[in-house]
């Protein structure tokens, strides 16, 4: 019965070692004003752990801002536009 509670034991112990780890790593990303959220760092970290390189990651996940920022200028730049036609017609 004690290895039992022991094996409980050691995976708590895991646990709580993986969510210190990871609000170390977390208050890093924040210092480092990466704007990730946790769950955007947490997906970061299982590519990572997976075998992604790390460099390589970084330039997707800035790749995909710039997409994101460009479809947003362009979605407000054109919703402006029909704004402005209405005013015309």
């Amino acid at each position: 019965m004690p290895e039992n509670h022991e094996s409980v034991n050691g995976v708590d112990n895991e646990t709580d070692s993986a969510k210190t780890m990871f609000k170390a790593i977390k208050e890093i990303s924040d210092t480092l004003e990466t704007n990730l959220d946790a769950e955007s760092l947490r997906i970061c970290l299982r590519l990572i752990n997976l075998g992604m390189n790390p460099e390589t990651l970084s330039k997707i996940v800035l790749d995909v801002r710039k997409e994101v920022q460009h479809y947003r200028t362009k979605k407000r730049f054109s919703a402006s536009n029909l704004d402005g036609q209405d005013e015309t017609a």
